[in-house]
């Protein structure tokens, strides 16, 4: 998590709040795709930051759980993260765009069409999933999900 101790600090030169929730026990050794977690959070915190420019209170709060094992005995593991923010919100219209692929979201939008289409194509190379929450003038929130393994649990 030394990546999010790194953008909490450039957090604080754009006068935003950085908070981050672990919600997993913290000596646990994740197996697997740390290069591609490390790009998606920071094209999704990245948009937090700038979408959110009008807030007078900017908050970033980034939350990693490891979620409960399911029945099907896998060696895999869920780790699922959050990114939320209190910033303007995404309109219904957009939202839905966003969470039909991305394809048709409006040329207004291009700087989060683009990083999101990246998020997407980083989540499919590591069979990970991402859904989009917002509600406009209040918040928006991604939260993804990933495989991973487990050593030392």
């Amino acid at each position: 998590m030394n990546y999010l101790n790194q953008f909490r600090k450039r957090s604080n030169e754009s006068k935003s709040k950085f908070l981050y929730k672990i919600k997993c026990d913290k000596n646990s050794i994740f197996i697997g795709y740390s290069y591609q977690i490390q790009q998606i959070l920071h094209q999704l915190i990245d948009n937090a930051n700038r979408f959110n420019k009008n807030s007078k209170n900017k908050e970033v709060v980034i939350t990693v759980e490891l979620l409960p094992p399911t029945i099907s005995e896998n060696t895999e593991r869920i780790l699922q993260f959050t990114v939320h923010d209190n910033g303007q919100g995404i309109s219904k219209e957009t939202l839905q765009q966003i969470n039909n692929d991305f394809r048709d979201i409006s040329q207004n939008s291009e700087a989060l069409r683009l990083s999101l289409t990246f998020v997407k194509l980083m989540l499919q190379e590591i069979r990970g999933e991402i859904t989009m929450k917002s509600e406009e003038k209040k918040y928006t929130e991604a939260i993804f999900h990933i495989p991973v393994s487990l050593a030392n649990c």
